[in-house]
């Protein structure tokens, strides 16, 4: 399977037929592991390990500043495609994997 794929949709109107926006979107989410930095380091479907840096966020809004705090920030889990914490603050994988920065094994 490509990492690009069609985004689809329910559609109830539609008599729940499958319909494709024909934009292409990002992996799923396996797997998230929150640092102490206030990065995240993400495994994404394709085997592709990304480290994004949540810092910049914290500040920019009442919504993401519970992120600041260390023990909440480590409560971070994937949710398909997307990462999310317990009270909804979330970054979607369209735009973790993009701004994400590949982790190289060395």
């Amino acid at each position: 399977m490509s990492a690009l794929q069609l985004t689809t949709f329910y559609a109830d109107d539609l008599d729940d037929e499958i319909v494709s926006t024909g934009i292409p979107t990002s992996p799923k989410i396996v797997r998230v592991r929150p640092n102490e930095d206030f990065s995240l380091t993400i495994l994404f479907k394709t085997g592709e390990v990304k480290r994004f840096d949540v810092a910049p966020y914290l500040n920019c809004s009442e919504f993401f500043r519970e992120l600041a705090d260390p023990v909440y920030f480590q409560k971070a889990f994937p949710d398909g495609g997307a990462v999310e914490w317990p009270h909804g603050q979330s970054f979607c994988s369209d735009t973790l994997y993009p701004y994400g920065i590949p982790v190289v094994d060395r």
